[in-house]
């Protein structure tokens, strides 16, 4: 187990799995990767959803290849279910910016297709949505709770607000008990190179030379085994249903002091060049912090990394096998 867990709490939460059937969309992706890990063991069946076959805890999981932009496929999955954690999204910024139709297709019609099947069932299971706190925008205000307005700036940020719209209107309309979980910008082991920590890393690895967009941006980073926790206890939290719940590190930091910090993690200097062509708007370049204490009064969560720890676990992954990275 991982050492930032409270064991008491969250064994005690873990036992209320163990007649549970729990189906997992997007469990291929970073975070599902992670809530397998924690319930995999303690589920008495779990479901996932997925384009590619799921790894581990194989005699427990029922691995079903399907889409989640499927209704055909959404309404085979949710029969008896007891918990969803509905993760399934395409969740890269600028692919969003490029081809802004796969994303609101797979993220929101995504999202419909999963409520609507869900609405025909007769026992409606309890739905954990990951939405994001990138639905706020750039913040005129430096702390952000949940009663913010949403603002989103991006084809992918607007595809998650619009589906946590939905899932709000479906919970007060059809009654079907639903959490939405608002994670900050996420990080951590097995994320894929796409994404701005990983690509920094695998770059100092490989290069003297580091390419990224622009420096001034700031971010709230959550490391995922954090965030995982905080959707273990959200599905076993009866007063969370049909609850909003920001989920963050509670740092607001400059990505040029993340690139820092790992150029001294990994004791490397290395020249940072601006990435030509890059183009995203709406970037926040003054510091802000999602306020995630509703998460820790109600769920009783506490983040256990902070960026200097969730950083250096995360450098040592990339670095102890980097050409595996490097190659895909």
């Amino acid at each position: 187990m991982w050492r930032f867990v409270r064991m008491s709490r969250i064994e005690k939460k873990l036992e209320f799995y163990e007649d549970k059937k729990v189906l997992i969309t997007g469990s291929s992706g970073l975070l599902g990767s992670y809530l397998l890990d924690l319930i995999g063991a303690h589920a008495r069946e779990i479901r996932v959803l997925s384009r590619k076959p799921a790894t581990g805890y194989r005699n427990r999981i029922k691995n079903i290849q399907g889409d989640i932009t499927k209704g055909t496929d959404t309404d085979k999955i949710v029969k008896d279910i007891d918990i969803i954690f509905h993760l399934a999204a395409i969740v890269n910024i600028d692919k969003s910016i490029r081809d802004p139709f796969n994303t609101i297709d797979a993220n929101v019609m995504g999202t419909i297709n999963l409520l609507e099947s869900v609405r025909k069932e007769r026992n409606k299971p309890h739905i954990i949505f990951s939405s994001s706190a990138s639905i706020y925008g750039v913040s005129k205000v430096k702390i952000i709770t949940e009663d913010h307005t949403l603002a989103p700036s991006n084809p992918y940020s607007a595809s998650k607000a619009a589906a946590d719209m939905i899932c709000q209107a479906y919970n007060k309309t059809y009654d079907i008990p639903i959490t939405i979980l608002r994670p900050s910008t996420l990080y951590g082991l097995r994320q894929r190179r796409t994404q701005f920590i990983p690509t920094v890393i695998l770059q100092c690895l490989s290069s003297d030379t580091l390419e990224i967009g622009s420096l001034d941006a700031y971010r709230d980073f959550c490391y995922v085994k954090d965030a995982a926790s905080a959707f273990v206890l959200a599905g076993a939290t009866a007063e969370a249903k049909g609850q909003v719940f920001n989920i963050s590190g509670g740092l607001s930091i400059n990505v040029a002091d993340i690139v820092r910090k790992i150029s001294e993690i990994l004791r490397k200097e290395v020249k940072i060049i601006a990435k030509k062509n890059f183009y995203r708007p709406c970037e926040i370049t003054s510091p802000f912090v999602i306020d995630s204490s509703k998460a820790k009064k109600i769920l009783g969560w506490v983040p256990r990394y902070d960026i200097d720890s969730g950083l250096k676990e995360t450098v040592e992954y990339f670095r102890s096998s980097p050409n595996k990275f490097l190659k895909t």
